[in-house]
């Protein structure tokens, strides 16, 4: 830098973009005009030296947290795909038909089935051997690659594609529904599912005594606390549970009344062509006697390593961990380290999963690139002001976050609720808030206010032949058709803080809840 011909020296710190502050200036030997000051490596850089900082600053590393570089997209850290053989191709394609043969078998009997029934319905004569459904039903065929998602209006699951839909209200059902139905075992829904929410005081909601409930109180009140916008009951999508009749039974020649308009009956339709589904299963079948592929069994499932020859968990295995204490011998779940798995043990890995059994990767962010998961950090990246240039008007200063101790959401400055980490959120009455922000920031803004945080999140995921979300072969999501409607995988974040001891009110930050597919969880705060 030159004034007025002579030669100054920048001290502008990298990390706070100043000049002004006090503290001494550390600059980088590999790339001299990066400089930090020292309350900045101490304030975002915890664990590094300012000695580190002189050999290689943070910035030279790629872990600089400043929000530049947090935005910053480098081709060069782009996850890679992993090549693989040909021979291991073959492989993973003959386990995934291992597994998925038995399911197409079992979706291709309920559809043949389900034909059958529509056939003496129509008074058509039906046999096994021929497939095929009343022409005017063939108007209904919908390609996959429409984008098409049709949802059980009961059971609340996909329909994959044959289903009865009402032609009055559109209710539709799967077959899994109609089966149901017709045998008997169908439970029908006799009310509105109605969860009542009673305002039992400020003190019941942050664990103290309960008081009792006296006179109005036992009617639907508002929430005590001021800041909570929403209650659990206001959040309930009311009206999508139909109330159904106490018997809901099929008619005498097997069709199925709709028992949302009452008006009309359930018509069989398809989303796929009209053969498509039997065409597979038959083609599967065909590959699965070339390769000599049976269908799987828990039972013959091969014994690992974690077991002795008696069946029991070998308790001396270092990668086995106790998670609970039944009089059963399956108390342990496999537990390997992340630098054990790197170069495979897919195998071991599929021995536990095909049981059911959760397994936890252990020291995952030792293969990581180091970049920091701080809550400060993630805050600087993701908060924009409303007249920001970045964020176009549309400013991201507050958000929504859920009251796991209240059952509400309140509304809350991004900053105050990051500041909650370190410092904690108190109520009047000194106990803490328990805030959690579930599925944010969403899937496209996590990519792009912090692509390098993304990329590391999926790099780091362990097995990723199962769990990346574009290149992992044996991630059922990746093998859809480009133009169908996916699920959304995520990556997704849930930033939660609580209490270290319980509060005895329900004080978990996680319900119970069912995940729509396999999940892996990565802890990488804490």
């Amino acid at each position: 830098m030159y004034y007025q011909g002579e030669v100054k020296v920048s001290n502008m710190c990298h990390q706070c973009q100043r000049n002004d502050r006090k503290g001494d200036v550390i600059r980088c030997k590999v790339c001299p005009k990066k400089r930090y000051y020292q309350p900045c490596i101490k304030k975002w850089y915890p664990g590094a030296s300012v000695e580190s900082f002189e050999e290689g600053c943070a910035f030279c590393s790629g872990i600089c947290n400043c929000k530049d570089c947090l935005r910053k997209y480098l081709k060069s850290m782009e996850a890679k795909e992993r090549k693989i053989e040909p021979e291991e191709k073959v492989e993973y394609a003959k386990h995934l038909l291992k597994y998925l043969l038995p399911v197409l078998k079992k979706i291709n009997k309920e559809q043949v089935i389900e034909k059958e029934v529509e056939g003496a319905i129509k008074g058509i004569l039906h046999t096994l051997g021929h497939q095929s459904i009343p022409p005017p039903l063939q108007d209904y065929g919908l390609l996959l690659t429409l984008t098409w998602l049709i949802k059980n209006n009961k059971c609340k699951t996909s329909i994959v594609d044959y289903h009865r839909s009402c032609s009055y209200c559109n209710y539709d059902i799967c077959l899994t529904c109609c089966r149901e139905i017709r045998d008997g075992s169908f439970q029908a829904v006799k009310e509105e599912v109605d969860v009542k929410f009673f305002n039992r005081g400020d003190s019941y909601m942050h664990a103290e005594p309960e008081a009792p409930l006296k006179g109005k109180a036992r009617s639907r009140a508002k929430l005590g606390a001021a800041e909570c916008v929403k209650s659990i009951d206001q959040n309930l999508e009311h009206g999508e549970m139909i109330p159904e009749p106490n018997e809901w039974k099929a008619m005498n020649d097997y069709s199925i009344p709709c028992a949302s308009c009452k008006s009309g009956l359930l018509e069989l339709k398809c989303i796929l062509e009209e053969n498509w589904m039997s065409e597979l299963a038959k083609n599967a079948d065909e590959v699965a006697t070339k390769f000599n592929i049976s269908d799987v069994s828990v039972s013959a499932i091969d014994q690992c390593s974690c077991s002795k020859s008696d069946g029991d968990a070998d308790i001396d295995n270092n990668n086995l961990r106790k998670a609970a204490s039944r009089e059963v011998p399956d108390n342990y779940l496999y537990c390997p380290t992340a630098r054990d798995i790197q170069h495979g043990d897919m195998g071991h890995f599929q021995n536990h999963w095909c049981k059911g059994e959760p397994v936890v990767v252990r020291n995952v962010k030792e293969l990581t690139s180091g970049l920091s998961w701080d809550p400060l950090v993630m805050c600087r990246a993701l908060r924009e002001r409303t007249n920001s240039r970045v964020m176009k008007g549309e400013g991201h200063l507050g958000v929504t976050a859920v009251n796991c101790l209240g059952w509400c959401e309140v509304e809350v400055r991004i900053i105050d609720f990051f500041r909650g980490y370190s410092e904690g959120l108190m109520y009047p009455n000194m106990w803490p808030k328990m805030l959690k922000l579930k599925d944010w920031p969403p899937s496209d803004m996590f990519e792009e206010r912090l692509p390098r945080h993304c990329v590391e999140f999926v790099s780091s995921l362990p097995y990723q032949q199962y769990t990346n979300l574009k290149h992992g072969f044996l991630n059922l999501a990746t093998k859809l058709p480009p133009k169908s409607l996916k699920p959304d995988l995520g990556p997704k974040t849930y930033i939660a803080y609580g209490h270290a001891e319980k509060l005895g009110r329900d004080d978990s930050v996680t319900k119970l809840h069912l995940d729509m597919s396999d999940a892996v969880c990565l802890v990488l705060y804490e």
